[in-house]
């Protein structure tokens, strides 16, 4: 399906790597058939001798590339358009500068430019990310078929509507921070409660993911997992009540809800 496509990096930061690590390994192109272009040579050089990719300090050198994957810090965006502003009509572009909407990035480089606006989360860097994907009017079932197979590389990716992406970075995009906490909290109730440090964080982290192996394994619904481990009277049920108590389930809606109105002032603000 990507054998003879030309892909081009913009920005070759960690999500970048992952991005094209993931396509690498699973051979979905050859690393000849990548170019990443950076103004940081050492950062360049490194992604050469670890990935055997091709390097540029140019980013007008990929315009001509059949897919250009922008990977720059958001407030950039405007100092690399110039350089790609003449992106070919049958070309696509796909964005993961978080918070910069489509039509955005079609007011910038032409109306014409195919886009499909990608956002992924950090445990793509585990090969394990989730990525919402959208798409421009203009972008055709091929199109969004390319931009699906080369996030599947990394995990997980589904087709969203753009007006949805604000929620997406609030759930997925942020959620890894709201786990780490999480799990960050749990050691620290062990560790004040007397446990060791290191045993603490094996407990807590192997916890989390057999949990989470768990639901996958069993298709199954969160709440009714809980319900079988908490028996009637039991330890489970007591802190499950204690939760409660304190309404955590509407401290995270709340917590979900500011993230998501700060990705939509962040994006108006773009």
């Amino acid at each position: 399906m990507m054998k003879d496509k030309k892909i081009g990096f913009i920005g070759g930061g960690n999500m970048a790597e992952a991005i094209l690590s993931g396509m690498i390994k699973k051979k979905i192109v050859p690393p000849e058939s990548i170019t990443v272009a950076d103004k940081m040579k050492d950062k360049l050089e490194i992604l050469r001798r670890k990935y055997n990719v091709l390097i540029t300090t140019e980013n007008s050198a990929l315009i001509n590339n059949d897919i250009i994957i922008l990977a720059v810090k958001p407030q950039n965006f405007k100092d690399i358009a110039p350089d790609i502003k003449d992106i070919p009509e049958k070309n696509l572009v796909i964005s993961i500068l978080a918070g910069v909407r489509i039509e955005k990035i079609q007011k910038t480089l032409g109306n014409h430019v195919k886009v499909i606006r990608v956002m992924p989360n950090t445990p793509a860097l585990a090969g394990e990310g989730m990525s919402a994907i959208s798409a421009a009017d203009n972008c055709s079932r091929d199109d969004i078929k390319s931009a699906e197979y080369i996030f599947k590389q990394m995990g997980l990716s589904e087709i969203f509507e753009e007006k949805d992406i604000d929620l997406v970075t609030a759930v997925s995009g942020s959620g890894p921070a709201y786990v780490f906490y999480f799990i960050e909290s749990m050691i620290e109730a062990a560790v004040k409660l007397g446990m060791n440090r290191d045993h603490a964080s094996v407990l807590v982290t192997q916890t989390f993911k057999g949990a989470v192996a768990l639901l996958e394994l069993t298709a199954g619904n969160p709440s009714e997992l809980r319900k079988k481990v908490t028996s009637k009277g039991g330890t489970t049920e007591r802190a499950i009540s204690v939760m409660d108590e304190n309404n955590l389930k509407q401290i995270i809606y709340d917590a979900v809800k500011a993230a998501m109105l700060r990705s939509e002032k962040l994006s108006d603000n773009v």
